[in-house]
């Protein structure tokens, strides 16, 4: 609510549905203000570049495991050496995982997801943009099926279950594979998806119109994908103004990054799968639980009817003792990311490590021995909700 309250000169209405995009630049002073409240100390421009790593402490009977002790770091200061108690990899690559020798898994290039590089127009005119998507009353069920096959490749094709299909959605397709038809752009641009936010000045944000394929392990192939990005979103805002009121459209921003979605995920005690996602699992030891909401492979439940998923704590319990991970790379298959790489989820999934590393800190154990009730008995002090309101709504 106090995020809500002071994003309100800042918020702009998404037209499908009741909620509120938050516009980037003024949420980085509002996160600022939330760390410094809470006694978080930043360390801006560093990165983990090694793991110092000890035999973990156990009793008597189970087996010897590592555990994390600290981080090797560089930034403009040189090389320095952090130690902790409990260390929470929200990399969204695992990268501190990776370092320390844990175990992850990795699909193969051609089977992730697509990296996109997201731009922003501005001199858009809005009364007219909004009448002609009114007009063309998108809905899910135009993913992928909205224009060419050669425009896509497929990418946005999904399955969807209960009503998802008939909502309606901001989705761009038919308008780029006409450009393409047209010689506007040319033929197998792979340039479609959909647009975010319309602000009242004429601004359209978080334009997910240009797709890439590669490997996001490889620095060098990741340096190559921002430039054909970058030049790709010339031939999209091309296209773009093709559309009724983006005429006189222009290039605002590019994102800071590449949208990655798909690389590490670690291999936890417990991994989830596509099965507990859709069926929206229950477990004894849950320390979170999730919107059901899953975009991804062809899967796509946007939650619409309350479904909710728990996550146990065996999903934070990794082969490196100490760390747990946060956000994309949480512990499960390729059905499950597509519910843990939502943003939503990666707030949530980081906030129920955050507890479990407190309560570890306070009750002298570590994340392998911590007992779920102790964890349970923080989660309730702190207000967190972490187990499922609802009863299961099966989606498969």
């Amino acid at each position: 609510e106090a995020l809500a309250r002071s994003q309100e000169d800042a918020c702009s209405t998404f037209p499908y549905n009741e909620g509120l995009n938050l516009t980037s630049e003024p949420f980085k002073r509002v996160a600022d203000l939330f760390a410094a409240n809470y006694g978080v100390r930043t360390l801006f421009g560093t990165v983990v570049v090694d793991t110092i790593l000890a035999e973990a402490a156990e009793p008597e009977g189970e087996e010897r495991r590592k555990a994390l002790r600290g981080v090797v770091v560089e930034n403009v200061a040189g090389r320095q050496a952090i130690f902790a108690k409990q260390f929470i990899d929200c990399s969204g690559n695992a990268d501190v995982l990776h370092r320390a020798g844990g175990r992850f898994t990795v699909l193969p290039e051609d089977q992730r997801m697509g990296i996109t590089q997201v731009f922003s127009v501005s001199n858009v005119d809005r009364e007219r943009f909004l009448a002609y998507t009114e007009r063309k009353a998108a809905t899910y069920e135009h993913w992928g099926n909205d224009g060419d096959d050669s425009t896509c490749e497929n990418e946005w094709k999904q399955e969807t279950q209960g009503e998802e299909g008939k909502l309606r959605t901001p989705y761009l397709e038919r308008e780029f594979s006409d450009a393409e038809r047209d010689g506007v752009i040319p033929k197998g641009s792979n340039v479609s998806g959909s647009w975010s936010t319309l602000t009242e000045d004429g601004e359209l944000l978080n334009l997910n119109l240009v797709h890439l394929s590669g490997d996001a392990l490889d620095p060098w192939h990741m340096s190559r994908l921002a430039v054909q990005g970058r030049a790709k979103v010339q031939d999209a805002l091309k296209a773009l103004r093709t559309i009724p009121g983006c005429e006189r459209a222009k290039l605002r921003t590019f994102s800071n990054n590449l949208g990655v979605r798909d690389s590490r995920k670690c291999l936890g005690h417990y991994q989830l799968t596509g099965e507990d996602v859709l069926a929206g699992a229950r477990f004894d030891d849950t320390v979170c639980v999730l919107p059901q909401i899953v975009d991804g492979y062809g899967v796509l439940v946007l939650g619409s009817e309350g479904g909710e998923v728990e996550v146990p704590l065996r999903a934070f319990q990794c082969d490196v003792d100490n760390l747990m991970v946060a956000g994309r790379c949480v512990s499960g298959d390729h059905i499950s990311h597509c519910l843990t790489r939502n943003i939503k989820c990666c707030m949530l999934t980081g906030q129920s490590c955050g507890v479990i590393a407190a309560t570890c800190i306070r009750e002298g154990r570590s994340v392998w021995t911590v007992a779920h009730a102790d964890v349970a008995t923080a989660m309730d002090a702190a207000g967190f909700t972490f187990r499922a309101t609802a009863p299961p709504s099966a989606a498969a």
